[in-house]
């Protein structure tokens, strides 16, 4: 079986292989917290590149091949993959609230009182990412980055969960 080669994401090569063995059943053990990145918001769609925290945490991990989840434990905030320019953040931004409107009325709103209730939405739409690791790092197009966007209506900190199973070195 073969693939067709990837370009390289910097200066690191990724070499695609098929892969006969079984994946290994976990890296970690329950007594292992997950790894995470910590990062401050502004809220209101701030978007954060996480590729680099994402790859560290994969180096970490020791696993050569396997998967990379990265989840938010929030329900105003969410993941995705896009190409992390200005024109495209902002394309997103745009999406995004044409998809859930800030300015519309929420029965969470009602509730609640918070104002966030289309940052609830949002999150529904991109919970999280999950990344093929291959050579020991995730498999992403050229101009593809890891983000983290913070729906809410004000500035957070958030903590982005990263688990890695698979074959380890």
């Amino acid at each position: 079986m073969s693939f067709p080669r990837l370009r390289p994401r910097q200066a690191s090569s990724y070499r695609l292989a098929a892969r006969r063995r079984p994946l290994a059943a976990s890296c970690w053990s329950p007594h292992d917290l997950l790894p995470y990145l910590t990062i401050s918001t502004r809220g209101h769609a701030d978007v954060h590149d996480l590729t680099d925290g994402v790859e560290g945490a994969i180096a970490r991990s020791g696993i050569r091949y396997g998967l990379a989840c990265v989840f938010t434990p929030s329900s105003t905030s969410a993941l995705t993959t896009i190409e992390f320019e200005s024109g495209a953040v902002e394309d997103l931004r745009l999406a995004l609230e044409r998809l859930a409107p800030s300015d519309a009325e929420y029965r969470h709103n009602l509730r609640w009182g918070d104002g966030n209730g289309h940052a609830t939405c949002g999150q529904r739409c991109l919970a999280l990412a999950l990344l093929p690791v291959v050579d020991g790092h995730p498999v992403l197009g050229t101009w593809q980055q890891v983000v983290f966007i913070d729906f809410d209506v004000r500035a957070r900190r958030r903590e982005i969960r990263i688990q890695v199973i698979g074959e380890p070195e």
